[in-house]
Order: structure tokens, then sequence, then C-alpha cells
């Protein structure tokens, strides 16, 4: 019924497609109770393209996964300011 929206960042020449949340992704990564695993699942339900393993996700750097956690943020309007 609704169309999620997508966006494409390139980091360190890797085109990285990544798609806005679903109402269920929500309720399953907030039902995490490790803030640092939440974090990562919030990533990699959020990367449509390339496709890659929560392992795989681990292994990068830490700037690569902040910028990209930055953008899903931004994405998902969770940046947005309530007031």
């Amino acid at each position: 019924m609704f169309d999620k929206q997508r966006r494409t960042v390139t980091l360190d020449g890797q085109d990285v497609v990544l798609v806005e949340l679903s109402a269920g992704d929500y309720v399953a990564i907030n039902a995490e109770q490790d803030d640092e695993q939440s974090g990562l699942m919030l990533l990699h339900r959020s990367i449509e393209s390339p496709q890659v393993t929560l392992e795989e996700m681990q292994d990068w750097p830490n700037r690569i996964a902040t910028e990209l956690l930055n953008e899903v943020f931004d994405l998902n309007g969770l940046n947005a300011d309530p007031n």
C-alpha cells in the first residue's frame, strides 16, 4: 500500500542502498535488550543492497557503520526534533 523510501549512499567507493524500515522492523529492533546489538540490527535491516550478514558487518570499520547509521536515522526520521 505504501512505498518505502530508499537512499543510495557511497562510502569508500561502495554504493549502499538503504531502505526505510517497516513498523515490524521497529518492533523487532526495540525488543532487543542489548543496545549494541539493536544498532547492528537497525543497520542490517536497513541495507537493501549489497546483501550482507550481521557477521560481515561486525568486521566493518566503525566509521562506516556510524556514517550509515546516521543516514538510516535521517531516512527514518529518527533525527527529527520532536518540538
